[in-house]
Parts: C-alpha cells; sequence; structure tokens
C-alpha cells in the first residue's frame, strides 16, 4: 500500500516540478579561435553555465569555459569566467537565446599569464528532449578581451542542457 501511495504522489508532483524549473545547467565541448600576434591558435575544451530564470523569457547566467591549444610550440590554457543576462524564446521543440556575458579572461602559458576583462556576445539554439533535457545544438560567441592590442576572437559550444 505505501509503494502505491509513493506511486500516486510522484505522479500527481511531477506536473508541479516541471513547472517549476528555474535553473538551466549546460555542459559540453568548446572550440575557440585567438587571434594572436605570431600565430592563430585553435583551441579545445569545455564550457559550463547555470542559468536562473527570473521569468520565461530572461535568465541570470554564469558561465564558466577553458580552452587549451599551442602558442608558441607551448602550451596554452584560457579560461573565462562570466556573468550577465540571456534573453530566450522558449518554443514547443527549439529555445532560441541570446546572452550579453561580462567578465574576465586568464591566459596561460608556462612562465607567463595574464588576466584582463572580457565581453562574450553571441547566442544558441537548444533543442527540447524531454522537460529535463535539452541538446544545446549550437552556441557561438565573439569573445573579447585585451589579450593584444586587438583581440576578437570566436567561440562555438556544443552540449547538454539539465532543466531543474
Amino acid at each position: 500500500m505505501r509503494k502505491v501511495a509513493l506511486l500516486l504522489c510522484l505522479f500527481l508532483l511531477a506536473p508541479i516540478a516541471a513547472r517549476a524549473q528555474k535553473f538551466d545547467l549546460f555542459g559540453g565541448y568548446s572550440y575557440a579561435r585567438f587571434e594572436q600576434k605570431g600565430g592563430d591558435v585553435n583551441a579545445s575544451g569545455w564550457e559550463a553555465s547555470l542559468t536562473y530564470k527570473v521569468n520565461t523569457y530572461v535568465g541570470i547566467v554564469g558561465d564558466f569555459t577553458g580552452n587549451y591549444g599551442t602558442l608558441f610550440q607551448r602550451s596554452m590554457s584560457v579560461t573565462n569566467i562570466y556573468g550577465g543576462v540571456q534573453v530566450g524564446l522558449p518554443m514547443l521543440h527549439y529555445s532560441p537565446f541570446v546572452h550579453v556575458l561580462l567578465g574576465g579572461m586568464h591566459l596561460s602559458i608556462p612562465s607567463v599569464t595574464h588576466t584582463v576583462f572580457s565581453t562574450e556576445v553571441g547566442g544558441g539554439l537548444d533543442i527540447h528532449v524531454n522537460h529535463y533535457l535539452s541538446i544545446r545544438a549550437i552556441q557561438a560567441d565573439v569573445v573579447t578581451g585585451d589579450l593584444t592590442s586587438t583581440s576578437a576572437d570566436g567561440r562555438i559550444s556544443t552540449g547538454v542542457v539539465f532543466h531543474f
């Protein structure tokens, strides 16, 4: 009898939980291209973000990335930490979005580190699998930061989004 009562409660509360989803957690692969004096860098890595939905269309985002490549025949890592606003248009199967994020970029090459203010402006498209999961088909961003005198780099990401 307790099992039946527990199952009944789960089925009755599941729709409430689905409507109460306030957070999106994204994790996935990131490809970045950095234009540097003396050569461009193609870097692979990861991206993770957490979005708190203020309402159906607007969210507050914390975004973290790490990209790794080779510059001047030395291993290089670039870490970004951002915060900002994301505006989305949730539809039945697809959710396009745009965001503007501000934060910092940290470049590390053995014996050299450099940290600068940075921005990320871009958007993407999520494809809904169910109430709790989406596939981020693409996220494309322009990343700016004064690692060189004229740095405007690009990043493309893809992965999964968990809704809770």
